[in-house]
């Protein structure tokens, strides 16, 4: 007749039940002290200890009515002494002889035991490989440190492989390590396609669904899933899964991952095909993040699509915040597409440019503020020039002959203004006809009628009125 599991049991039962989540599980575990001998092994076979009938019936299948006797009768230390360590085991015993909820309490039992981990960890085994596969992570953390002597891979290997196939996403994300050949454990061969599995199952945990994996652990999932998929499957079609790995890589929040996965794709190297689709998914996670290469990569597809309004959003706060020359030559380009080539949004982008070494930006600048200096902006088409910009260049010709040309009527009309300030000269008179005709030694005293020669005198004509002279 079957023994009614005694009301410690029971209490065991409510204990379990309300701590079956994988979470509450690890934290147990991680407060066990190990103290078992390096001979312990699963399956685990101890010597009876108990009413003999009931333990002949227990080795049998179907005979977990007397295993369920014998953890009673250990438990309550009838005609025996009180073990929980052999409860345990007889709990053990009626799960393996029919009774799979059993396991349950055997696992609950041996939990704060060390002496009982082996009968925890087969405890814990069989209800991965029949019922729960939230179990199948325990053997992980019970049997997989190789400097305890408690080190048994073959069974890790086993119960992660199994929880893995069951979806259990933190044993994949342990199974992906166990097999990689980066310092493989002790007793384990390297397997790259049991590695890539286990990393390309976990990779595909949504974020926060998982409470004991967090986004960088399913980054690094991720990013294995790309490494060993191309090393595993090169230039297969599996190339496209590790592609899509790589790029979910990003999306866990990595920064300098988004970074990495945005050039790859962006120039087609580190093994992935350009793909500038795929390249601008990464930039816009890498822009959420806060990287400038990012942000800088949407916006100029915003440009190229000529939604420049959108791509001044992007550039604009990104140049003000962390200038450099191509942040701000493209916030200046938008704002000039935007708005308009002499807009204050234009010009502010364009100073800020200008001082990050763009040649167009230093003309722009100069020829929106022209006249708002003296002398005409000349330091900031120079700089253009000086910077190769071929409009600045003209532009600081066209000055230096101004300026040339200024100094030539400057120099003029200092001239005219320093000859008006000397003192008034007196004007001359006009000669009278006498004057003339003295300078020229022809005096009217001696002159005479033309029909009179110098000689009338000498009586040399006829006429009478020249005989006066």
């Amino acid at each position: 007749m079957k023994h009614v599991i005694t009301e410690k049991i029971q209490d065991m039962q409510k204990k379990l039940l309300g701590s079956r989540s994988k979470t509450l599980i690890l934290l147990m575990l991680s407060g066990l002290c190990v103290s078992a001998t390096a001979e312990a092994q699963i399956p685990v076979i101890l010597d009876d200890i108990g009413n003999p009938q009931w333990a002949a019936e227990c080795g049998q299948t179907g005979g977990y009515d007397a295993c369920e006797n014998l953890a009673d009768q250990n438990l309550k230390g009838t005609g025996i002494p009180a073990s929980l360590h052999m409860t345990a085991y007889y709990l053990l015993q009626a799960c393996k002889y029919g009774n799979y909820e059993m396991c349950e309490y055997a696992y609950g039992m041996a939990e704060t035991r060390p002496e009982s981990i082996y009968i925890r960890g087969e405890a814990a085994q069989i209800l991965c490989l029949k019922s729960n596969h939230n179990y199948c992570v325990v053997a992980f953390a019970l049997f997989s440190d190789s400097d305890k002597p408690t080190y048994l891979p073959q069974i890790v290997s086993q119960s992660l492989e199994v929880g893995c196939e069951k979806g259990n996403a933190l044993s994949c994300s342990r199974l992906g390590p166990w097999y990689d050949d980066y310092k493989p454990p002790n007793g384990v061969t390297p397997d790259l396609t049991k590695a890539l599995h286990g990393y390309s199952q976990a990779c595909q945990v949504e974020s926060g669904s998982d409470p004991e994996l967090d986004d960088k652990d399913l980054a690094s999932m991720c990013y294995f899933t790309y490494k060993y998929g191309l090393d595993v499957k090169s230039g297969s079609d599996y190339q496209d899964k590790a592609e899509e790995a790589f790029v979910r890589s990003c999306q866990f929040g990595n920064a300098e991952t988004c970074e990495t996965v945005m050039s790859s794709f962006f120039h087609g190297i580190n093994g992935v095909r350009e793909d500038q689709s795929k390249a601008a998914v990464a930039a816009e996670r890498a822009c959420d993040l806060g990287v400038s290469s990012g942000c800088n990569f949407v916006a100029h597809s915003l440009m190229r699509q000529e939604d420049y309004a959108t791509a001044l959003t992007i550039y604009g706060p990104s140049c003000e915040s962390s200038p450099d020359s191509q942040t701000c030559t493209g916030a200046l380009t938008a704002a000039y597409y935007a708005t308009s080539p002499k807009d204050a949004t234009t010009t502010k982008y364009a100073e800020l440019a200008c001082e990050e070494g763009d040649g167009w930006a230093c003309f722009t600048y100069g020829y929106n503020t022209f006249w708002l200096t003296s002398n005409g902006n000349l330091p900031y088409f120079q700089k253009s020039c000086d910077l190769g910009h071929e409009n600045g260049c003209v532009e600081v010709a066209r000055q230096a002959e101004q300026a040339a040309r200024n100094v030539a009527i400057d120099e003029y009309n200092e001239r005219v203004y320093n000859e008006q300030m000397l003192p008034p000269v007196a004007i001359a008179q006009p000669p009278t006809w006498d004057d003339v005709m003295r300078a020229s030694h022809t005096y009217w005293s001696n002159w005479k009628p033309s029909y009179c020669s110098n000689y009338t005198r000498a009586g040399q004509t006829s006429k009478v009125e020249c005989a006066d002279y």
